[in-house]
């Protein structure tokens, strides 16, 4: 049953909450994903662009267009409205994917997001989550989003593991634009 509702949550999240909040919200700012020549160029594009955490306007949590990203960088705008890690994960995968001159980089896996329940106010947790661009790099799975590149990971799982850090493992799943669930798993308790 928990996995049942753990699939309906992804549902609305990624085919329903995230279309309306982009149709909405970003609608005119956009620009065509471009391709990237090396990851360091990936990297510091999205750095310029910065992260900041989604508020009320995304409905404490949206994905937004890789599109808009693209727009971010393009006119160098600060990210009042919000760009957090989705976006840059999103952003990540889509430019990669075009992208056909990267030395080292075999295959973008997909998004992948990770659910957790992280030390919050005394003895409470509160859910919280991360997303990155899976890829296979130079041999190696590697993440690359807004916490910059990560590489030498053996499997999916050490790439979980990384993301974690001291949280609580809640479950996974791996999508892809245009927003195809691929995979997932969620801890039963």
């Amino acid at each position: 049953m928990k996995k049942l509702l753990y699939r309906i949550v992804i549902w609305w999240y990624i085919r329903v909450w995230s279309p309306i909040y982009r149709f909405v919200i970003e609608s005119g700012e956009r620009r065509p994903v471009k391709p990237y020549k090396s990851m360091d160029e990936l990297v510091t594009s999205l750095k310029a662009v910065g992260w900041r955490e989604d508020g009320i306007q995304q409905g404490w949590d949206a994905i937004g267009h890789p599109e808009r990203m693209q727009w971010l960088i393009d006119v160098k705008r600060s990210v009042k409205k919000g760009s957090d890690c989705d976006e840059h994960a999103g952003y990540s995968f889509v430019s990669l994917s075009i992208s056909e001159e990267i030395i080292g980089l075999e295959e973008v896996v997909g998004i992948l997001t990770i659910g957790y329940w992280k030390p919050w106010f005394w003895k409470v947790k509160k859910f919280g989550g991360h997303h990155v661009c899976l890829l296979q790099y130079n041999g190696k799975y590697a993440h690359v989003g807004n916490w910059g590149l990560h590489t030498g990971f053996d499997t999916q799982a050490d790439v979980i593991k990384h993301v974690l850090r001291d949280n609580d493992f809640f479950g996974w799943f791996l999508w892809k634009f245009p927003y195809k669930l691929l995979d997932y798993d969620v801890k039963v308790r």
